[in-house]
């Protein structure tokens, strides 16, 4: 119960929030949807961001820049997007849900279920975040970053997402199983793939979430980057998918279960691909 805060600060600048995050026991509240998952007793100052004006999408030509207070729902309702980023924040829950979470809150918290997360890593998102300097970092430095400790717990605001534009050889894709709707995901798999003009993949992202402790890049990239997508290497990638990771207990599916759809998740995001590739509408 959240019972002892004293504090409830409106900052207007990003350095009056850095400055405020030194406080003891300070929280950031962007769409509040955390606070309400937390049990902490000993927060006593809330920071809130609703002043700091970052909520916006803009197409700045060759990607898109979204504000960390930006909601999901207008993620999901922005028609531009790629297709497999509207699917993943409509994944992340009911209507009102999508209307409170933020970009930014559900990157800094990282739960293990995340569905929107593992799809901006997919398409090679840059997050600008301070720590107290601004820094932008690529998804593979964010991630490595925000899983060794948690950005809700490290004293760091992030304030802005840019979005590359995908090129015309590519194909992304969003996957998430759940056994119930509007409940946590039991398997998210967000994949993202360029080629060149002899179909070759050139680049290749594969994220899993909920399956595993945190955020895992797929280690069958290696096996896929630089080949084609033949029958041979997808029936390898299939075959090798759960070999290489370590899929965590769940009490409401078993780890064979998982690991049985991850192997489904995988063979059709390459099928898929190969057929895009070939102009096929999808």
């Amino acid at each position: 119960m959240l019972t002892k805060v004293k504090n409830h600060f409106y900052p207007d600048t990003v350095e009056e929030t850095i400055e405020l995050l030194k406080e003891p026991n300070s929280r950031l509240l962007a769409g509040g949807t955390a606070l309400s998952l937390s049990s902490s007793s000993t927060l006593e100052t809330l920071i809130d961001l609703q002043n700091l004006n970052l909520s916006y999408i803009k197409d700045d030509g060759e990607f898109y820049t979204i504000g960390a207070m930006t909601s999901l729902y207008d993620i999901y309702s922005y028609e531009n997007f790629p297709e497999s980023l509207i699917k993943a924040a409509d994944c992340v829950g009911d209507l009102p849900l999508l209307h409170a979470v933020t970009v930014g809150g559900n990157l800094a918290m990282m739960y293990p279920w995340v569905d929107l997360p593992p799809m901006l890593w997919a398409l090679g998102a840059s997050i600008t975040i301070y720590r107290p300097e601004e820094a932008v970092l690529s998804s593979n430095d964010f991630f490595e970053y925000a899983q060794e400790r948690n950005i809700g717990k490290r004293g760091d605001l992030i304030t802005e997402i840019g979005v590359p534009k995908p090129p015309t050889n590519s194909f992304s894709e969003f996957q998430s199983l759940t056994l119930l709707n509007n409940e946590k995901s039991q398997l998210n798999l967000a994949s993202y793939f360029e080629w060149d003009e002899n179909q070759k993949i050139t680049t290749v992202r594969l994220i899993v979430s909920s399956v595993t402790r945190n955020l895992t890049r797929l280690p069958i990239e290696n096996q896929i980057r630089d080949n084609m997508l033949t029958d041979e290497l997808i029936k390898e990638c299939v075959e090798s998918v759960v070999t290489d990771i370590k899929i965590v207990p769940n009490y409401k599916s078993s780890k064979e279960y998982r690991g049985e759809i991850l192997r489904v998740f995988t063979k059709r995001t390459l099928n898929n691909c190969r057929q895009e590739m070939k102009g096929v509408k999808q």
